[in-house]
């Protein structure tokens, strides 16, 4: 046993010491280390909005989308939280309700909304109502989550195509007017036209 510790720290300690040689041996030219790509990066955009939502809108400087993703994120995960709440209280609900001990039955449960506190009372229902109440915010809540996930990935979408566009020119020289032009024809007689005008 004690010559097989020997062995591991020794294959170690040689490991450590060929790894140090080896990097010493390298260019030792400086790299600097940068936090930011030096080139705006759609790929970096994406992965900083992927991993942070809203990142990659700060990135690209577009701040006024930031709030944005967060209210569409916190309307998605509050649809969630109220969704899940009532499917959950009345899923119990019926299950209590089907077991005939009612000294556990859910009398009411309250739901916390922006404004005040719903509460609801499924000891009021028979059982195919509970049922059908359950099924409806099952249904709901995977319209919440398939919206949150939505958000989500709309947020990364949004932060690679502005990353794509970021140098994109939009200035006053780009410009196409369509606007009605009245002239004279040679015989005298006043005349009207449509003209195009593009500028580059």
């Amino acid at each position: 046993m004690r010559h097989l510790k020997k062995l591991i720290l020794s294959t170690l300690v040689l490991g450590v010491l060929s790894l140090s040689n080896a990097y010493s041996q390298t260019d030792t030219t400086k790299k600097i280390f940068h936090l930011l790509p030096k080139e705006h990066s759609p790929k970096f955009a994406g992965i900083s909005s992927a991993i942070i939502p809203g990142a990659g809108q700060i990135y690209n400087k577009k701040y006024w989308k930031f709030p944005i993703v967060y209210s569409a994120g916190a309307t998605a995960g509050f649809f969630i939280y109220y969704n899940y709440t009532i499917y959950k209280n009345f899923r119990d609900a019926y299950v209590f309700a089907n077991d005939l001990d009612a000294s556990n039955d859910i009398i009411s449960f309250s739901v916390w909304t922006p404004i005040h506190k719903e509460t609801y009372y499924p000891s009021l229902y028979d059982l195919g109502r509970m049922a059908e109440i359950q099924e409806i915010y099952r249904k709901y809540l995977d319209l919440s989550v398939i919206s949150a996930v939505a958000v989500y990935g709309f947020n990364i979408l949004d932060a690679v195509v502005d990353a794509h566009l970021f140098k994109f020119n939009v200035n006053d020289d780009l410009s196409f007017n369509l606007h009605p032009a009245f002239f004279n024809s040679p015989d005298g007689k006043a005349c009207t036209s449509l003209t195009l005008q593009l500028k580059f």
